[in-house]
């Protein structure tokens, strides 16, 4: 099953840095993104059934042009009772 996640639903954010909306962030207004920090992506949609998950998020960065990244992973019930998503690179 794929679930496409509208833009007005996502929120794009760094642990340290704040939240934007898709919309805020342009080639104008790009997010900082220095090497070894954390990209956050929020989501206001329903949270994944435990199991394995494949999340693939597609971006532009500069001067790389359009990436794609893909990951499989699982979810798991954590201490606060949400569900949460292990880190993972592609």
């Amino acid at each position: 099953m794929v679930v496409t996640v509208p833009l007005d639903r996502a929120r794009l954010g760094q642990s340290d840095q704040g939240v934007w909306t898709p919309w805020q962030v342009d080639s104008a207004r790009p997010l900082p993104f220095p090497l070894r920090s954390t990209a956050i992506v929020r989501t206001a949609m329903p949270g994944l059934a435990q199991g394995k998950h494949e999340i693939q998020v597609v971006f532009v960065a500069r001067p790389s042009g359009q990436l794609h990244r893909e990951v499989e992973d699982s979810t798991a019930r954590g201490h606060d009772a949400r569900t949460v998503a292990a880190r993972g690179v592609a």
